[in-house]
Formats: structure tokens, sequence, C-alpha cells
């Protein structure tokens, strides 16, 4: 067989082209960023306190359901069939077959009814508490996402300082081996740069760490790119701006107080509950026996009946005293964390309105701050030239201008920060709530 070689040559020159251009394709091509609104929908899948909250709100549904089988008849059926030898020497053998079946129900009994009424408290409160995970999942996305932004915000003022640093201590270097620096500028821009070196170490592993709070709500364990909060993002005083409107809505609709409000109702369900047991119940029996047995011929014969059973507990140790007390104790637990969770939610509201409030006028000065830091920077670098201004002055006016960048940005990831917590104090994170402030990320 004669190989065409003209042929084989063309083919593996196609074959590693083609090669060479998919491997291009792919070094070259970006790197996708991780959305917020794409790490909401991990943790929706992940999240371990959103599965259990699931997870609790069917067992309760089905406790319920086992509450109410209570009412309902109960039916059995019991059957035994043997062999009998009284009388092994004369042959006195006989067999025996008997079956019946029983039916009981409850008519009266109180202390029934208040279980299920408390346990469909408990049901409403775990679709409740299903509803809080939910929107605690996107503030807990939301913050973490946040937090390692605002840790690769100071990382990267920590390595611009350490570049510019460094790019001052060859200038000096230079000017120092032309003789037109002093060893004492050498050694300030020595020091200047091992700080910055130290410090770029300490903000890079505070980067690292950010990233363990957002891996444990989305299960992501590899470290990749988010984008960004849009420099048009609108930082806005709130409106109304006084406290007490935005205490009384999260009053209202705060997903804890509601909880604790439901463990009150529940509470004064399992007192009910426990008092009813002094009353008295009424249950219908029925059954059927049906008895057949060849040694008594005369009892092979079926029995029915029918009873109504009256109880009335009279005297059981105390216990039931005792249980009503306990119960009222831990009423009044619940409520006295129903008090304090209503201060605290005023504490923290009345905080976070405060704080967003003075972002506002934060945020603006620390804007104008940076346009003042660069002017000042270049005074200084134009008076250094002619002698009237140190390195020291120098490095310094040029560590302000990114420590104020870093400060500014950092305010104003604050500020959304801040505006989370007090929608998730209010009952107010959607499951689109991602979705919206995801308009104003970009890479």
């Amino acid at each position: 067989m004669k190989i065409n070689w003209h042929w084989l040559r063309q083919i593996i020159s196609v074959s590693t082209g083609s090669i060479i251009a998919f491997l291009f394709t792919i070094l070259s091509s970006p790197v996708l960023s991780l959305s917020l609104n794409e790490a909401y929908q991990l943790a929706l899948q992940d999240d371990p306190k959103l599965q259990s909250a699931f997870s609790s709100q069917k067992a309760e549904a089905e406790l319920l359901k086992q509450r109410k089988s209570y009412l309902l008849p109960d039916i059995a059926f019991e059957a035994e069939k043997g062999y009998r030898n009284t009388a092994p020497d004369v042959g006195n053998a006989s067999t025996y077959d008997n079956y019946g079946i029983t039916l009981s129900m409850p008519l009266v009994n109180k202390e029934l009814w208040k279980n299920i009424e408390a346990e469909e408290l408990t049901l409403d409160k775990s679709e409740l508490q299903l509803e809080y995970e939910k929107q605690a999942v996107v503030e807990r996305v939301t913050l973490a996402y946040i937090g390692v932004l605002e840790a690769n915000v100071k990382l990267d003022a920590a390595i611009e300082i350490t570049n510019a640093s460094k790019r001052r201590l060859d200038q000096v270097q230079d000017t120092f081996d032309q003789r037109l620096a002093t060893s004492a500028d050498l050694i300030e821009s020595n020091a200047a740069y091992d700080l910055a070196s130290a410090r770029e170490v300490l903000a890079r592993g505070d980067a690292e760490t950010s990233w363990e709070a957002l891996y444990r709500v989305t299960g992501l364990e590899e470290p990749t790119n988010l984008k960004q909060l849009d420099m048009a993002y609108p930082i806005l005083a709130l409106q109304p701006a006084s406290p007490s409107y935005w205490v009384d809505k999260a009053l209202n609709n705060n997903f804890s107080l509601r909880l604790a409000q439901f463990d009150l109702d529940i509470a004064d369900q399992q007192i009910l509950s426990a008092q009813a047991r002094y009353e008295p119940t009424i249950a219908l029996v029925a059954s059927y026996e049906h008895i057949n047995d060849d040694l008594r011929v005369s009892e092979k014969v079926g029995r029915s009946s029918v009873s109504l059973t009256f109880d009335l507990p009279l005297y059981q140790g105390g216990s039931f005293d005792s249980a009503i007390k306990e119960y009222q104790h831990r009423r009044n637990a619940s409520m006295g964390t129903f008090d304090d969770g209503r201060r605290e939610i005023k504490q923290q509201v009345r905080t976070l309105v405060q704080r967003l409030n003075n972002s506002v006028v934060f945020v603006l000065a620390l804007k104008q701050s940076v346009v003042s830091a660069k002017a000042a920077l270049i005074e200084n670098e134009n008076n250094y030239r002619v002698g009237r201004r140190s390195i020291e002055d120098v490095l310094t006016a040029e560590r302000r201008v990114h420590e104020t960048k870093r400060d500014y940005l950092l305010a104003r990831y604050g500020y959304v920060r801040n505006l989370v917590s007090l929608q998730g104090l209010l009952g107010g994170l959607s499951s689109d709530y991602s979705a919206r402030l995801d308009l104003w990320l970009s890479s």
C-alpha cells in the first residue's frame, strides 16, 4: 500500500493548527464572574439551614396528621388458632379457632382537640420559619458576597500602596546613586516599602478567609471572580428619615418577632391542653368475637357488644397541676424572649437608619476627599522636585490617595450592607432581591 505523504502532512498541519487555535481561544477567553444572583441560586440548592427548615416543616405536617388520627376510629382485628390435648391417654384432643374485631373512637376528649390546635400553630410556625430561612439565605449570601468584595478592595489598596512604595524606592535609589538624595530619604523609602509589603500580606490573608463565609452558604470551595458594585449605584437617604416609621414597620413584619409570637400562642394552647386533662372523656367501644372450640361445643358462638366508656380523672399524684405550672412558666419565658426581641429590633433598626442617613454625607465627603488627596499628591511631587518637600511627604501623600480611595469604596459597600440588614429586619428581602441588586454589579 502506497502512503500519500503530502496528504498526510496536510491533515497533520490542519489538525495541529486547529488544536492550537482551540487552546488559544480557551486561554484567551475572559474568566466569567460569579454574579450575586448565581450565588443565591447555588445557596438555594446547598444551604444547610434552608434544607433543615424545609424538612422540619414536612415533619410538622406529618405530626399534625398523627394528632388528628387520634380522633378517628381505631379498629383492631385479633385471631387465634390452636391445638389442645388435655388427656393424651384417652385421646382427648381438640382444636379451636377464635377471632374478633374491636372498634374504639373518642367522642368527647377536650385534650385531644387542644393538642391538635397547638400542633396547627406549630405547623404554621414551621411554614413561617421556612419563609424566614428563604429570606435569611438572601441576606447571608448578599452579606457574604459584599464581605468578599470589601476584602478585595482592601487588598487592591494594599497592593497599590506596595507598588507605589516600590516605585518611590526605585526612584530614590536612582537619585541616591547619583548623589541627589540623602541616605535618610533612602531609609524612609525602604521603611515605607517594608511596611506596605507587610500590610499587603495581611490583606491577602483576609481576602482569602473572606471567601469562607460565601463557601458556607453556596458550597463553592474554589474562589472565583465576583462582580463589583457599579459606581452609578445611588447612595440615597431613607425616605422618610424618621427612625420611628421604620421601627413600626419592623415590629409588624419582622420574622423573628412573628416567630416569637407563635411561641406565645403555642404556649397558651399547651396550658389549655394541660387544663383539659381534668375534663371527662367519653369513648365509643364496639366489638365482635367469634369462638369455635371443638371441646366446648356450646361456645361455638359469636358475641358482639357496644358500649360507651366514661372517664373522669380524680387524682394522679399532682402531675396534672405540675404540668399546668410547667407550661405557664414556659409561657412566661417565651414572653420574656418576645419582649427582649422587640427591644433588640428597635435598637437595631434605629442604629441602621442612623447609619444609612449618615452614610450619604459620609460617602460624598470621601468622594471629595479622593479628589483632594490626588491634588495634594501632585503638589507634593512638584515641591519635592524643587526641594520644598521630603520623600516622606510624597510617600505619605501617595499612601493617602490609595487609603482615601479604599475608604470611599468601603463606605459604598457599607451603605449596601446596612441597607440589606435593614431590609432583613423589615422582612423585605424577597427572592428577587439578589437579581435586582445584581443589576448594579458589573465585572
